[in-house]
């Protein structure tokens, strides 16, 4: 893997949305199909419009490289 390919692949992005802007990623339909969610699902939690359980957050977490916060604002605002 070329360093480049390497840093894409490390680049954490600061959502859902700037995570399926960019081109070089699966699409919506890839990414929900490969979590076992429908496709709207998917984009109801891009669009903030629904917040998912923790263990969909995890495994968003980590196949699109967003941070928590940008997943559970409001339950992390309640806890806080």
């Amino acid at each position: 893997m070329t360093h480049a390919k390497a840093m894409l692949r490390e680049r954490v992005y600061p959502d859902l949305k700037a995570y399926f802007d960019d081109p070089q990623n699966p699409t919506q339909a890839e990414v929900a199909d490969e979590l076992g969610i429908a496709e709207s699902t998917l984009s109801m939690i891009k669009s903030r419009q629904r917040e998912p359980d923790l263990a969909l957050t995890v495994r968003l977490v980590n196949r699109c490289r967003v941070p928590v916060e940008s997943l559970m604002r409001k339950k992390l605002r309640k806890a806080g």
